[in-house]
């Protein structure tokens, strides 16, 4: 599946392809490894794809993600990027 994803800061739009990497079980749940690649050559060699672990029973929902997350590590003064691993805990949320 193809999308696109609006970049408010830039004005503009990033491509991104989703596809299905494999199927597997996980915690005792059939999951499906579903992996989002940009679909530019550039930012796809700047930037790793996520993968995500999906439920495969309804309601599917994402017990994981792999990759770039939303908060940003300061190193150095600086503020950088943050890769790593997003795990949801549906059980604990009822």
């Amino acid at each position: 599946m193809k999308c696109r994803h609006i970049v408010a800061q830039r004005k503009e739009t990033v491509g991104f392809t989703f596809t299905k990497d494999a199927a597997s079980s996980w915690q005792g749940r059939q999951v499906l490894l579903i992996r989002m690649e940009a679909s530019s050559r550039f930012i796809a060699a700047l930037v790793n794809p996520l993968v995500f672990m999906i439920e495969q029973a309804p309601p599917h929902r994402v017990l994981q993600y792999v990759g770039r997350t939303t908060p940003k590590i300061q190193t150095g003064g600086k503020w950088k990027d943050l890769d790593g691993v997003t795990v949801f805990d549906w059980d604990s949320a009822r």
